[in-house]
C-alpha cells in the first residue's frame, strides 16, 4: 500500500494521466480489443512516469476498474502501484484542480492515473478521448 503523506516536503506539482477505460463487451467487462488498447496505453505512460510509486484511481465502474487493474500489472514490480476505486470521480461538482489537491494532501506522489468515462474526462480535461486514449494534466498543487 502507498502510504500517505507526513512529511511537509512535497512536489509542487501532479502530472495527471487521464485516461478513458478501454472497449468493453456485452458483459461491460474489457473486450480483447480493450486489452490491447489498454495494454498499448499503459506500456505508453510507463515510458513517461517521474516515479517509483503510483495510485491509480479508477471509478466504479467494471471496464475501468479492469483498465486500471491492467495498467498496474503492466507496470510490474518496478513502479509500485495500487487501484483505489473512487465513487465521486463522476460527481458533476467536483474539479479536476479539487481532486489534484486531496491528492496533494493525501499521498506522496509525483504522478497519478485517472481511469474514468467520457463526460467525465471532457469535464476535467476539456478532450474528447476515445477507448483506451488518455491525456497528460500538469497540475500545481494547490490550485482550486
Amino acid at each position: 500500500m502507498i502510504k500517505k503523506t507526513k512529511n511537509k516536503q512535497k512536489a509542487k506539482s501532479i502530472r495527471l494521466y487521464v485516461v478513458r477505460h478501454g472497449d468493453y463487451g456485452d458483459n461491460l467487462d474489457l473486450s480483447h480489443e480493450g486489452i490491447t488498447q489498454i495494454t498499448e496505453t499503459a506500456n505508453s505512460i510507463k515510458k513517461k512516469i517521474r516515479c517509483k510509486k503510483l495510485i491509480v484511481f479508477s471509478s466504479p465502474q467494471t471496464r475501468a476498474v479492469s483498465s486500471a487493474n491492467l495498467i498496474t500489472k503492466i507496470f510490474g514490480p518496478n513502479i509500485k502501484s495500487e487501484v483505489s476505486v473512487e465513487y465521486d470521480l463522476n460527481c458533476e461538482a467536483y474539479s479536476i484542480n479539487g481532486f489534484v489537491n486531496r491528492l496533494a494532501q493525501n499521498y506522496k506522489v509525483s504522478d497519478a492515473i485517472i481511469v474514468s468515462h467520457k463526460p467525465d474526462i471532457e469535464r476535467y480535461t476539456g478532450i474528447e478521448l476515445a477507448c483506451g486514449q488518455y491525456t497528460v494534466k500538469t497540475l500545481n498543487k494547490g490550485r482550486k
